[in-house]
């Protein structure tokens, strides 16, 4: 079974901005690529492509410019490619800086044209919302002149794609979907999401890329689907609730799942929305990534309350759903999404109502995993 690191080390940035290499250097993949760190857009891709990238490490085609923090950026002739070069005015001479720039990238334009012919690397690129699958097809028409390439087009999700999923459009073409583009929308998407679509696109890759074929669930089974502890008994550490019965089934409301509980809590009174169980986890998650909490709820027939939802204490909400209170006598699903603050680890998941007091609600099946979607429920004392 590969690593992720030698997974990441199979794909190779077409440019749009530097989110992708950042991923792929958070965990030890930091391969050469003339367009990993550049801002490419698309025309100007196509043109490079198409002429074979001619004149594109000449040094009269390339200038140096200055950005704010001091750092050199190499601009490409009237192209409107330029990329940073991670070198700064008080550590180089620009004449000095401009030869190197003119002998790397006439090293790294050979080293793509290689890789193209070759089939040894999968070329992503990152496309905006407005962009079609017409203009992935014309940009793996181009990158095949070169040879048999594969191309990952990355786009942002949508209710019928969520983010994490890959599928095959065809022959060498393969369509991915995250939740968010930096810089468009900061925070940037979390490296995770990165790291769960190369893996689906690898092995589409190694299996042959068969039209039609797509991967919606995670690859990575070295972690635990559900960070809740003890999510059957909801008891232990890390639970909290008002005082009333946990684990006792009540008389007509049948368990959602065979092996776990149900519990009944009670609203103690209080103005507007209330927490009336929670689950604290207090170590392990990851900052900046977004994980999805969720819970099962049975709203009783004589519900007077005005609200039934999940939220996180202290954290803002990404997306949610709460309760849908006209449904009465069935179980439903109740979810909230957020992003990890930097620099925090935890996160108390926990269960809302408004309503007045005694007001009794049931739930079962709490989860709490990475990702802006929940899935299927994951039982037994994981944590």
């Amino acid at each position: 079974m590969p690593t992720l690191t030698s997974i990441m080390d199979c794909f190779e940035s077409l440019g749009g901005d530097s989110e992708f290499a950042l991923a792929q250097r958070a965990v030890g993949s930091d391969p050469l690529g003339f367009f990993r760190n550049g801002n490419t857009p698309l025309p100007s891709l196509l043109r490079a492509l198409d002429s074979d990238f001619a004149g594109m490490d000449a040094p009269e085609h390339l200038k140096l410019t200055v950005m704010q923090n001091g750092e050199y950026a190499a601009e490409i002739g009237d192209t409107k490619i330029s990329y940073p070069t991670g070198k700064y005015q008080a550590q180089i001479a620009p004449e000095r800086l401009l030869a190197q720039q003119v002998v790397a990238s006439g090293f790294l334009l050979r080293r793509l044209r290689q890789d193209l012919a070759a089939d040894c690397k999968v070329f992503v690129r990152k496309a905006p919302g407005a962009a079609s699958d017409n203009d992935a097809r014309t940009l793996l028409r181009a990158l095949r002149r070169y040879g048999p390439a594969t191309l990952l087009w990355v786009v942002p999700e949508d209710p019928a794609h969520p983010a994490g999923m890959v599928r095959v459009l065809g022959e060498g073409l393969l369509k991915a979907y995250i939740d968010r583009f930096a810089p468009e929308q900061p925070p940037a998407s979390a490296p995770g999401q990165w790291y769960d679509i190369c893996r689906h696109a690898y092995a589409l890759w190694r299996g042959g890329c068969l039209p039609g074929t797509r991967i919606t669930r995670t690859l990575n089974t070295d972690r635990a689907a559900n960070c809740v502890a003890n999510p059957d008994s909801m008891d232990g550490p890390g639970w909290r609730g008002s005082d009333s019965a946990i684990g006792a089934d009540p008389g007509g409301v049948p368990r959602l799942h065979p092996a776990a509980a149900i519990a009944t809590r009670l609203l103690q009174g209080g103005e507007g929305r209330v927490t009336v169980q929670s689950h604290y986890i207090e170590d392990g998650l990851t900052e900046g990534e977004v994980y999805t909490g969720s819970m099962h709820v049975w709203i009783e027939p004589d519900f007077t309350g005005q609200e039934v939802s999940a939220q996180f204490d202290g954290y803002p909400s990404i997306r949610a759903r709460a309760a849908e209170l006209s449904i009465r006598g069935a179980w439903q699903r109740v979810w909230v999404a957020m992003r990890v603050p930097d620099g925090m680890h935890n996160a108390n998941l926990t269960l809302c109502a408004a309503g007045p007091p005694g007001t009794r609600v049931h739930s079962t099946c709490w989860q709490l995993e990475r990702g802006m979607r929940a899935s299927h429920y994951v039982p037994g004392n994981t944590g």
